[in-house]
């Protein structure tokens, strides 16, 4: 009877182990789906608060008794929250403001309970004063002649001034601003990234070209879920998981500079690792984020 007992205890845990393994592929499948559901709402949010307030807002600082604002609010907005943020090029990336977006904490969090990382381009987060001397650049495509820039009086007038600063964003003079995503280390570029001899395309806001082009601007904002190993993702007191192990693909989408990686997931062979899931905008793709006419970075419409 014991003989009997023991064979089914074990052919019960053999099954239960069984069920197990075919669930896994079930529960990454359904945290997955999560992320993206969540990056999409992400995507959505900064889509409404960039039409609205015409730039990004910094990141929030990934620790939730440091900073001189509430947890969750954009990094420079004061005590309460409610001012405009700024950010310099060593906090540009940190993890997604959810109060200035009017989201909830967990609204910021991937399917394994990570934080989403979040890097916004810098020029778009620290959007000059329209009113400075020299005003702000903008690439061509925004300062098309008598489409977006008109004659007024003796002088150029951009019409809408404040949506080409955002739709054709200039650079910072360093051109650090920019933000790179590459299918691999070193591989070719997923983004339109401008290099040096593309920048001729930039001047002031109220400069007429004779014809648009193209938009040359890079990335807006990156959005980094660290995937099921959660390596690289913040943690709330300011650091981040142990990423010690992680392979060289996913260590630039940890390492805080302005190079990230987006390719397919591989789990075979601890050198080419990759389970992160990344999503990237350019501020023409958030504007048109939420379709109709109007919300299109072609013309110079409200």
């Amino acid at each position: 009877m014991l003989i009997v007992t023991t064979l089914l205890v074990m052919a019960a845990g053999l099954l239960l182990a069984g069920a197990l393994s075919l669930l896994r592929p079930v529960d990454r499948e359904v945290q997955e789906a999560r992320t993206r559901h969540t990056m999409d709402g992400i995507v959505h949010a900064l889509a409404v608060y960039g039409q609205r307030h015409l730039r990004l807002p910094c990141p929030a600082t990934p620790d939730r008794s440091g900073g001189p604002e509430p947890f969750g609010a954009e990094r420079g907005s004061g005590p309460n929250g409610d001012q405009k943020g700024s950010c310099g090029a060593g906090e540009i990336e940190g993890i997604v403001p959810f109060r200035a977006l009017g989201l909830s904490e967990d609204a910021a969090r991937d399917g394994w309970g990570n934080f989403i990382t979040y890097r916004a381009n810098l020029y778009l987060a620290n959007i000059p004063d329209l009113t400075a001397n020299p005003p702000p650049k903008a690439h061509k495509a925004c300062r098309e002649k008598d489409v977006w820039v008109v004659k007024n009086g003796p002088s150029w007038e951009n019409l809408n001034p404040r949506k080409a600063v955002f739709c054709c964003p200039g650079h910072d003079a360093s051109k650090s601003s920019h933000v790179n995503v590459l299918n691999g280390v070193g591989g070719l570029a997923e983004s339109v990234v401008p290099g040096d001899d593309k920048f001729s395309g930039y001047a002031s806001v109220h400069a007429p070209s004779p014809k648009g082009g193209e938009n040359t601007a890079a990335v807006a904002v990156v959005l980094v879920s660290h995937g099921r190993n959660g390596l690289g993702a913040f943690l709330d007191n300011g650091s981040r998981v142990n990423g010690s192990a992680m392979s060289a693909m996913e260590s630039e989408n940890a390492d805080g500079d302005t190079g990230f990686v987006d390719r397919p997931r591989n789990e075979v062979g601890l050198g080419e690792y990759f389970d992160d899931m990344v999503a990237w905008r350019t501020s023409a793709m958030l504007y048109a984020e939420l379709g109709g006419h109007a919300n299109s970075c072609d013309e110079p419409l409200p």
